[in-house]
């Protein structure tokens, strides 16, 4: 995603004007979004949210910048901006990136974007009939169908 080096630059960009804390959220999403109404896919979205965002903490005053120029430029950017917004006085410390990695607790069997959209559309209608087969008094039905893949990196400048 990121290299090192270049997070290490930011998280002390955004330390150098004094603050307590810093931290580096990097973001790649993927989503997908449909909805049914009266029998009807009356919605269909697709989106990609990229970018990065840097967050100081002074005391307990939160400051936060983003960013979609997760170049070293546009990030070193970003940490200038939320470094000036605010002067404290602790002074600079060795930041340890120690890499921790999570395993994912929800497995993805099917990748989201490996099944056609028109079985998904398929999917939203069968659910549909289902729903109005199941009783004579459901008169309306809405479905809302989202699907998201997403990418997060965090660093931070302490534990």
């Amino acid at each position: 995603m990121i290299k090192k080096s270049i997070i290490e630059r930011v998280l002390q960009k955004a330390l150098s004007n004094g603050a307590d804390f810093s931290e580096l959220f990097f973001e790649d999403s993927i989503s997908s979004t449909m909805q049914l109404l009266d029998s009807k896919i009356v919605k269909s979205i697709n989106g990609n949210d990229y970018g990065a965002g840097v967050r100081v903490f002074y005391g307990h005053k939160a400051i936060y910048a983003f960013t979609n120029d997760v170049s070293e430029k546009g990030l070193l950017k970003a940490a200038e901006a939320v470094s000036k917004a605010e002067i404290g006085n602790k002074t600079l410390t060795v930041i340890d990136l120690t890499e921790t990695l999570y395993d994912s607790t929800h497995k993805i069997l099917i990748p989201f974007d490996s099944v056609p959209h028109q079985d998904k559309i398929a999917l939203i209608h069968s659910i549909d009939t289902a729903s109005r087969n199941f009783s004579a008094y459901i008169s309306q039905v809405i479905i809302n169908y989202m699907e998201k893949a997403q990418q997060v990196m965090i660093a931070k400048s302490r534990s």
